[in-house]
């Protein structure tokens, strides 16, 4: 009876380590670029269906409380979209190959979230310029994406 139940127990453990016992569940590269890409495109749909600027400088003078509260809250959404893109990413767990890359593209995402935060918040005479100050970290951040292997366009990778 001993010798059954041994058998039993290491019958177990060699299942359990044969099948993914492991702790370790590092992705290929190419796996998490297939991910982080419906990752990203997700979010950039979320994009899509913020409520869109319909003129260049929407606190320009004489533009409308309307306008200001729309140019607001696709900031804000946008800052939405870009956090639920790096929420996304940094589950991924990337091989040692290019992790740097995507650690820094993760880590750069959260200073720009913030920016775009600061933007939506701003006073009237500074968004703008905060929201450009964005957008334009927003494209030095994807080139690390871009040199991470995503195609072209996700990820912003190649955008700028």
């Amino acid at each position: 009876m001993h010798k059954l139940i041994l058998i039993s127990v290491v019958a177990t453990a060699v299942i359990v380590a044969g099948c993914g016992g492991s702790s370790d569940r590092t992705l290929t590269k190419n796996q998490v670029i297939a991910r982080g890409t419906v990752i990203c495109k997700t979010a950039e749909k979320r994009v899509e269906k913020l409520p869109q600027l319909t003129v260049q400088h929407p606190f320009a003078k004489g533009t409308s409380a309307a306008t200001h509260a729309t140019a607001r809250r696709f900031l804000a959404g946008y800052a939405d979209a870009l956090e639920y893109s790096r929420a996304g990413l940094s589950t991924l767990a990337a091989p040692k190959d290019g992790k740097q890359l995507l650690d820094g593209y993760l880590t750069d995402l959260s200073r720009i979230v913030t920016q775009f935060r600061v933007a939506a918040k701003a006073p009237d005479a500074q968004v703008e310029g905060a929201a450009q100050k964005a957008f334009g970290m927003f494209d030095q951040a994807s080139s690390q994406t871009k040199r991470y292997g995503f195609p072209k366009g996700v990820c912003a990778s190649g955008s700028s």
